[in-house]
């Protein structure tokens, strides 16, 4: 499933969700906020057959090494700056990933309100049980209230590549913006200064 330009406001549970099923889901230039357990949220899927108008090929094996070749965030943006009356969670996160290989990139993640971190706290981008690897990449995060940038179920392999932390209003460091397994990283920075 690939759903492209879609946006979303304030929901009780999860603002735009693709799960379920064997297959890859994308998510591309979609835009949601201040929904309940996460505003953007996939998990990964390994059964699939190529598309052509997305994968530019048919041929199965040149698919999987495309740029869809595993299930994809990508050119979208979460925010999480106020907790509507009608919330069922008391958490929200800005992007959650679950089961299989998910990729994030060229995302912008923005959290403005945050009641703590670690798994069952609110977090900018956050993986869990059940994922095989998640990749976050060429991507930012903006924390205007303490939290977690990443939070990262171990146990499976995580990795961080060219990603910006910005913590406003506060100083935040490498220990107090993560929570859980501690990914691979590289060219990670905090308020402009290279923490991995």
């Amino acid at each position: 499933m690939h759903l492209n330009n879609v946006k979303c406001g304030g929901f009780p549970d999860n603002g735009i969700y693709i799960k379920g099923g064997s297959g890859r889901k994308i998510l591309t230039n979609c835009h949601a906020a201040n929904s309940g357990v996460s505003s953007l949220r996939t998990d990964g899927g390994t059964d699939w057959e190529p598309v052509e108008y997305l994968d530019g090929t048919t041929d199965y094996d040149e698919a999987r090494e495309g740029k869809y070749g595993v299930s994809v965030i990508e050119n979208s943006i979460a925010e999480v700056d106020h907790t509507p009356d009608d919330h069922t969670y008391l958490s929200q996160r800005g992007i959650r990933i679950r089961n299989d290989e998910v990729h994030v990139r060229n995302c912008h993640v923005r959290i403005g309100v945050s009641d703590g971190g670690g798994a069952g706290g609110g977090y900018a981008i956050g993986a869990l049980e059940g994922t095989d690897r998640a990749v976050i990449e060429n991507t930012s995060v903006e924390l205007t209230e303490r939290g977690d940038a990443f939070y990262f179920t171990p146990g499976f392999d995580s990795e961080l590549r060219n990603v910006q932390i910005k913590t406003t209003g506060w100083d935040g460091s490498r220990a107090s913006i993560m929570s859980g397994m501690t990914p691979d990283m590289s060219e990670v920075y905090l308020n402009g200064e290279q923490i991995a």
